[in-house]
């Protein structure tokens, strides 16, 4: 009560909610304002009660998480509060660096939804309100479809199954979702890569997912032939017991795009303006 947002506030502490933590340069990158206004912004929010801007980064700098009050206000209740650490932060951050990046040209790519946001729509049957203000006819669309989006795989331990909950997923009007996995490290073994790809053929089979997957690193890992090599190697052993639908596109978040948070410009150089003729 007496607590009013504008839509930017409002946007701001969605978009915290759904990828957990973000810095003031990430939400000033995905806004494109400057890490002076985030701040103002993002501090108003937290003296309100409505972010927690008490989370640190390895490089100090803060990380604002979301607080219970907030997500009631913003009507996403239902999302659990992460808490930052080390064993997540670099992965968090390709992610919400990949959905920048598709951001870009979401015409062309479709509109880009957290793991978060994944896991509350499969949870409630419902999309986030930062997805239906997107894409106003995403929830008709997937209506009733939500809970395939963690298509069932085999436990990692090899006895009874588990579930696969994509990364990302990309929702574009009239089409199925297009699944992004994000990987900085490359698994141990092809048959944790198998796994994945029989998850995902299963619900590309079903109707539930659309061909091919998009596979996504960093080009600062240096890993993009090596994650390529291994993916093979797991789609012709998948093939060896049953006929695979599934199929995969390598992208690569280049490094003018990923700039770690100890960077003072945030994630994306912007291109600069051209002087105005005289």
């Amino acid at each position: 009560p007496g607590v009013f947002l504008n839509d930017t506030d409002r946007q701001i502490v969605e978009l915290v909610i759904a990828f957990g933590w973000l810095s003031r340069f990430q939400i000033a990158d995905y806004f494109g304002m400057t890490a002076v206004t985030v701040h103002r912004r993002a501090h108003k929010l937290a003296s309100l009660g409505l972010l927690n801007d008490s989370a640190r980064g390895v490089s100090t700098e803060v990380l604002y998480t979301p607080t219970r009050k907030g997500m009631r206000l913003v009507g996403m209740a239902e999302f659990k509060i992460a808490v930052p650490s080390m064993q997540t932060m670099n992965h968090s951050e390709g992610l919400f660096a990949a959905a920048l990046r598709f951001g870009e040209a979401p015409l062309r790519h479709g509109i880009c939804i957290s793991e978060k946001e994944i896991e509350a729509a499969v949870t409630t049957g419902r999309l986030s309100p930062r997805i239906q203000r997107l894409a106003p006819w995403a929830q008709f669309q997937y209506e009733g479809k939500m809970a395939s989006w963690k298509p069932v795989a085999e436990a990692a331990n090899g006895s009874g199954v588990g579930f696969k909950r994509p990364d990302l997923l990309l929702l574009k009007e009239g089409a199925a979702p297009t699944v992004v996995e994000f990987e900085l490290n490359i698994k141990s073994t092809t048959k944790q890569y198998v796994r994945l790809l029989e998850a995902y053929n299963r619900a590309i089979k079903a109707g539930d997912f659309a061909n091919p997957i998009l596979y996504v690193t960093a080009e600062v890992a240096s890993n993009r032939r090596a994650i390529t090599t291994s993916l093979d190697a797991a789609l012709r052993s998948a093939n060896l017991l049953h006929k695979m639908t599934v199929s995969f596109l390598i992208l690569e978040i280049d490094t003018l795009h990923w700039n770690p948070r100890s960077a003072q410009n945030g994630y994306f150089k912007k291109v600069p303006r051209a002087p105005k003729a005289a």
